[in-house]
């Protein structure tokens, strides 16, 4: 598993646990619903299982499901305008302009 995630969103990870310290500091990726492009994934305070597949950022761990990690090795999660983006990575340009009734990356 391999995730591409900047410092800038790293630290507002670590800010949100932080204001959570009670809470074990992983972040899990797991699929939010479905969309009509397809499904959503969100990020959750949430411990890791044996079965996770875990990935080190540093002052946390991501985790996730191993069925996920079959579907897409690689996944982005990036901060934009105060929130979170998590999607699989060969998804990121797999649309074409536009956040119609039913565009992807709206």
């Amino acid at each position: 598993m391999n995730i591409q995630i900047n410092e800038t969103t790293i630290n507002e990870i670590a800010a949100v646990l932080d204001q959570n310290a009670d809470r074990e500091r992983t972040v899990r990726i797991f699929i939010s619903g479905m969309q009509c492009s397809g499904p959503a994934y969100g990020l959750a305070l949430d411990p890791a299982v044996p079965e996770d597949s875990v990935y080190d950022c540093g002052s946390f761990k991501m985790v996730m499901d191993p069925e996920l990690i079959e579907a897409y090795d690689e996944w982005i999660v990036d901060f934009v305008q105060g929130g979170f983006m998590v999607k699989p990575a060969n998804m990121a340009s797999s649309c074409g302009s536009g956040c119609g009734s039913c565009g992807c990356d709206c």
